[in-house]
C-alpha cells in the first residue's frame, strides 16, 4: 500500500484541518467565555445565597455574644467571691447553651456555603467549645482565676468575630461591602470590650481589692475599646455612625466614662453602683443594636451587588456567544476558499508523488536517461504563499531525481569496481590454483607438500572472498553444477574453504542431492557459517554438522562450542538473515558483518531459511532449512555414490611414518576436498629403504559431483591474459577518461 494513500485514509482530511484553524480558536474563545460565564454566574448566585443567609443569622449570632458577655460577668462575680451571683448563674448558662445550639447549627451550614471561610472558625469554635464544661466546673469548685476566666469567654466571642471576617473575605462579592462587613467585626470586638471591661471592674468592686495592677490593666482595656469604637466611627453605614455619634454625646455615655475613668485612677465609683450599671447596660444595648445595622446594611448591600454581578454575567455571556458565533461564520467563509486552493494542489501534488516520481525513480534504477526538467512541472502557479510552496514542491523533486540519478550512477560505479576485482581476483585465484596443482603433483619433500597442501586451501578461501565481491555487485559465483550432488558432498567442500576444516565433523546426513543450479550458492553459504563456528570457538572444539529432512525442506544444522552471541544481537543477526538489507545501507550503519550479508543473499536467492540459535554448549546452532525446490531426492545413478560414510570420530593422516595433523574422518585432508589425500604412493621412489612418498592425483579423492562438471560462467573469468591485452585495456580506460573530462561532464554524477 502506498504511504501516501495510507496516511491520507487513516487521518483528517486537509478540509477539517484547513478549518480547524478557524475552528479551534472560536471553539476556544467560546469555551473559555462560558467557563468565565459560568464561573461569574456561580460565584454571584453563591454570594447572593450567602447573603441571604447572613441576613437570618444576624440576631441569633448576636443573641449568642450577649449570653457570652452575661455569663462571663457572672462568672467573674463568682470568682470574685460574690455569692449573689450564683443566684442566676444556672439561668444564663441555659440561654448560653441554647444559644450555642444556634450557633452551631449557623456554623456547620454557613461551611458548606462558605467552606474556605468556615474551616478555621469551625476547628477554632469547636475545641473552645468543648472546653466550655471544663471551664463552668472550675468556676463552680473556685479552681480557676478571674483572668482565665476572662480570657476563655473572650476567645468565644473574638473566634465567632474571626470567623464573620474570614468568611467576608473569602465571599464578599464587592469591596464596599467587604469593608463594611470587617468594619461589623472590628465593632463586634469593640463592643466585646467593653462588656469585658465592665465584668472586670463588677468583679473588682465585689472584692473590694482592685490594685494598681488590676487598675492598670482595666486602665488599657477601656482605652483599647474607646480608640477602636472612634477609629471604625468614620467606616460605619453613615445611619449607624449617626447612632454612635449619639451615643458619645448621650448622658449614659458620660455618666459610664467618667465612672470606668474613676475607677482606674482610685479604684472607686463617686456615683452609686446601680447608677453606674444601668448606664453601662445602656451603652452595651445601643452598641448591640449598631451592631445589628450595620450588618443589616452590609448583607443587604452584598446582595444587590450579586444580583448585579448575576445580571452582568448574564448579558456578557449572551454578547459572546453573538460575537463568537459571527467570527466563526467569518472564519468558515475565508476557510473554505482556501480548502478549495488546497484540495487542488493536494491531488496534482499526490498524482505527481505517487505515480509519476516512482516511476521516474524507476525508470533512473533500470538504467534509463531522465530529463529532470521535462519530467518535473509546478502544480500551483500562483503568487502567494500556496504558489510558493507549489513551485518549492517541484524544487524537492528536481532535487530528488537528480540525487536518485547521481547515486545510481555512483551505485553502478561501484558494482563496476567490485565486479572487476572480483573477476581479477578470481582469474588469479584460478591460476595459482593450478600452479599449485602442478606444483604438488611434482613435489615429492612431505613437508614441503604439506606447505603447499597449505598455499593451496588459502587459495580457495580467497577464491570465496572473490566470489563475496561478485555477489555484493549483484552478480553470482562462476562456479556452476549442471547436475545435483550430493548434499554430504556440498558440506564437505563447504568445510574444505574454511581455515578450521579439520575440526568439521558431519552427522546423519540425508542421502539427498541438491539441484546443480543451487550448489556454488550452497557451499559459498554452509562455509560462512562454518567460518563463523571456527572464528568463534576453542581452537580445539569439534564443529559439528548434522541434516534431517522435515516437513518443509532438509535441514542442516551446524553446532558449536564457541563463545556465543547476546541475545539483541542475535535477534538483529537473524532479522538481517530473514530481509537482507542492501549493500549501502549496510555500509553505512557502521556495523557491515559482510558474511552475514552474503549468507543472507545467497538464502534469498534460494528461498533458504537461515536461523542462528543459542545452542545446549552455550554457543551458537545455525539452522539451514533448504527448501524442497532445491533438493533431489530421487537417489539414482553414480551421482550419488558415496566415496565415504561420516562419522563424528576425529582420525589422524600418517604421512612417512609420522602424525602431519588432525583431519575429520569425513574423507578431507590437511588442504580441502581437492586435495584430499590418496592411499597410494609416489611412482618412481627410488629410495627402497624408506617408505615411498604420497603422490596426489588430480581429483582422485574428489566427490564424482564436484568432478569434471563445473562451469566459469563469467567471462572475466578465464586464461590469463597476456602483457599486451592489458596494456591495451588501460591505454582504452586513459582515453575515456580524458574524453570525458574534455566534455565537462559532472564527475560526481
Amino acid at each position: 500500500m502506498n504511504p501516501l494513500r495510507g496516511t491520507r485514509s487513516r487521518t483528517i482530511g486537509i478540509r477539517t484541518r484547513v478549518l480547524a484553524i478557524a475552528l479551534v480558536p472560536s471553539a476556544a474563545l467560546l469555551l473559555t467565555a462560558t467557563g468565565t460565564v459560568s464561573v461569574l454566574t456561580v460565584q454571584a448566585y453563591s454570594a447572593r445565597e450567602l447573603a441571604d443567609f447572613r441576613k437570618t443569622i444576624i440576631a441569633p449570632l448576636l443573641h449568642y455574644i450577649g449570653t457570652v458577655q452575661d455569663e462571663r460577668a457572672a462568672s467573674l462575680l463568682i470568682a470574685a467571691g460574690t455569692p449573689a451571683a450564683q443566684a442566676d448563674l444556672q439561668g444564663k448558662r441555659n440561654r448560653m447553651d441554647a444559644a450555642l445550639a444556634e450557633a452551631t447549627r449557623i456554623s456547620a451550614k454557613g461551611a458548606n456555603l462558605d467552606k474556605a471561610g468556615a474551616s478555621r472558625f469551625t476547628v477554632e469554635f469547636g475545641t473552645l467549645v468543648a472546653q466550655l464544661p471544663d471551664i463552668r466546673r472550675s468556676v463552680d469548685q473556685h479552681q480557676v482565676s478571674i483572668a482565665d476566666i476572662d480570657t476563655y469567654y473572650t476567645k468565644m466571642v473574638t473566634a465567632l468575630a474571626d470567623g464573620g471576617r474570614e468568611s467576608s473575605i473569602h465571599s464578599s462579592p464587592a469591596n464596599d461591602a467587604l469593608a463594611e462587613e470587617i468594619t461589623g467585626s472590628g465593632f463586634v470586638l469593640a463592643g466585646d470590650r467593653h462588656s469585658q471591661a465592665i465584668g472586670l471592674i463588677e468583679a473588682g468592686l465585689a472584692a473590694d481589692n482592685l490594685d494598681t495592677a488590676q487598675r492598670r490593666n482595666l486602665t488599657q482595656l477601656i482605652g483599647s475599646y474607646r480608640s477602636e469604637l472612634d477609629a471604625l466611627a468614620p467606616q460605619l453605614i453613615p445611619s449607624v455612625e449617626a447612632d454612635y455619634r449619639a451615643l458619645t454625646a448621650s448622658s449614659d455615655w458620660r455618666l459610664a466614662t467618667t465612672a470606668e475613668d474613676e475607677i482606674s485612677d482610685t479604684g472607686a465609683l463617686s456615683v452609686p453602683y446601680p447608677q453606674w450599671l444601668t448606664a453601662e447596660q445602656a451603652v452595651g444595648t445601643r452598641i448591640s443594636s449598631m451592631l445589628y445595622h450595620q450588618y443589616q446594611q452590609s448583607t443587604a448591600r452584598s446582595a444587590d451587588v450579586a444580583d448585579q454581578q448575576f445580571v452582568r454575567s448574564l448579558v456578557a455571556g449572551g454578547t459572546l456567544l453573538v460575537v463568537t458565533l459571527a467570527a466563526l461564520g467569518a472564519a468558515l467563509a475565508l476557510a473554505n476558499r482556501l480548502v478549495r486552493r488546497l484540495r487542488t494542489l493536494r491531488t496534482a501534488s499526490l498524482e505527481l508523488a505517487e505515480e509519476r516520481l516512482p516511476a521516474i525513480i524507476d525508470r533512473i534504477r533500470r538504467g534509463e536517461e531522465v530529463d529532470t526538467a521535462a519530467e518535473t512541472s509546478v502544480v500551483d502557479h500562483g503568487g502567494d504563499e500556496i504558489g510558493q510552496v507549489s513551485a518549492a514542491f517541484a524544487i524537492a523533486q528536481r532535487a530528488a531525481i537528480d540525487g536518485a540519478v547521481a547515486q545510481a550512477r555512483t551505485r553502478e560505479g561501484f558494482n563496476r569496481v567490485f565486479l572487476d576485482i572480483a573477476f581479477r581476483s578470481q582469474a588469479l585465484v584460478r591460476r595459482q590454483l593450478d600452479l599449485l596443482d602442478v606444483a604438488e603433483s611434482k613435489q615429492l619433500d612431505p613437508e614441503h607438500l604439506q606447505l603447499l597442501y597449505g598455499l593451496d586451501h588459502l587459495a580457495t578461501r580467497a577464491r570465496r572472498n572473490a566470489e563475496n565481491l561478485l555477489i555484493l555487485g549483484g552478480r553470482q559465483p562462476g562456479r556452476r553444477w549442471r547436475n545435483p550432488v550430493g548434499l554430504e558432498e556440498v558440506v564437505r567442500s563447504s568445510a574444505s574453504e574454511t581455515e578450521g576444516f579439520t575440526r568439521v565433523a558431519t552427522v546423519r546426513l540425508p542421502e539427498v542431492g541438491i539441484l546443480g543450479a543451487a550448489v556454488a550458492d550452497l557451499i559459498h553459504l554452509l562455509a560462512e557459517l562454518l567460518d563463523n563456528a571456527a572464528s568463534f570457538s576453542p581452537p580445539e572444539a569439534p564443529i559439528l554438522v548434522h541434516g534431517s529432512s522435515v516437513a518443509h525442506g532438509l535441514v542442516v544444522e551446524i553446532i558449536d562450542q564457541g563463545v556465543g552471541i547476546p541475545f539483541d544481537e542475535r535477534e538483529e543477526l537473524n532479522q538481517m538473515l530473514r530481509e537482507p538489507r542492501e549493500f549501502h545501507e549496510m555500509a553505512l550503519s557502521g556495523r557491515r558483518r559482510l558474511g552475514m550479508f552474503v549468507i543472507g543473499q545467497l538464502a534469498r536467492r534460494h528461498e533458504i531459511s537461515v536461523s542462528l540459535n543459542e545452542s545446549a554448549y552455550g554457543g551458537v546452532t545455525s539452522v539451514v532449512l533448504l527448501p524442497w525446490t532445491i533438493v533431489h531426492r530421487e537417489n539414482t545413478g553414480p551421482v550419488y555414490a558415496e566415496t565415504e560414510r561420516a562419522t563424528p570420530e576425529f582420525i589422524s593422516v600418517t604421512v612417512t611414518g609420522r602424525v602431519t595433523g588432525p583431519a575429520p574422518a569425513n574423507g578431507l585432508g590437511p588442504g580441502n576436498a581437492r586435495h584430499a589425500m590418496s592411499g597410494g604412493f609416489a611412482d618412481g621412489y627410488s629410495d627402497p629403504s624408506k617408505p615411498p612418498l604420497p603422490r596426489r592425483a588430480r581429483q582422485q579423492n574428489l566427490a564424482p559431483q564436484l568432478s569434471g562438471d563445473q562451469i566459469v560462467a563469467d567471462t572475466a573469468v578465464g586464461p590469463a591474459r597476456t602483457a599486451d591485452a592489458a596494456r591495451a585495456s588501460l591505454a582504452a580506460l586513459q582515453t575515456g577518461t580524458r574524453r570525458a573530462r574534455a566534455s565537462g561532464a559532472d564527475p560526481h554524477r
